[in-house]
């Protein structure tokens, strides 16, 4: 079972952008050993942008660094810490250990015993 990941453009002014139905983001892993399954391209709709159903396959209970890349995004207004232009956002998400009841396999996913 997988989670939604949703993003929304916004204009300066903190409003959507409400009429973006044409741009793409890409949702990867910045790690090789975690794999981000189903969801990886989407389209925007009325400025929101929706991963529906994203699986993270890795090691259970690491982290996993996420890369949103988008041509949405204005680099010029999303400056890193060192003043450097992205076009990419960056998040940290935590993948769960293995619950009671569930074992791990041996390509990292918990299942039920």
């Amino acid at each position: 079972m997988g989670t939604s990941i949703i993003f929304h453009l916004e204009t300066v002014n903190e409003e959507t952008v409400i009429t973006d139905d044409t741009s793409f983001a890409s949702l990867s892993s910045e790690f090789e050993d975690i794999q981000v399954m189903k969801s990886k391209t989407v389209r925007s709709k009325d400025g929101v942008i929706t991963f529906d159903d994203v699986i993270l396959i890795g090691q259970p209970h690491s982290y996993a660094l996420l890369k949103l890349t988008s041509q949405a995004i204005d680099p010029y207004k999303n400056l890193n810490s060192f003043g450097i232009e992205n076009k990419q956002i960056y998040m940290l998400a935590y993948l769960r250990p293995c619950e009671a009841g569930e074992q791990q396999t041996a390509d990292n996913k918990c299942v039920l015993c």
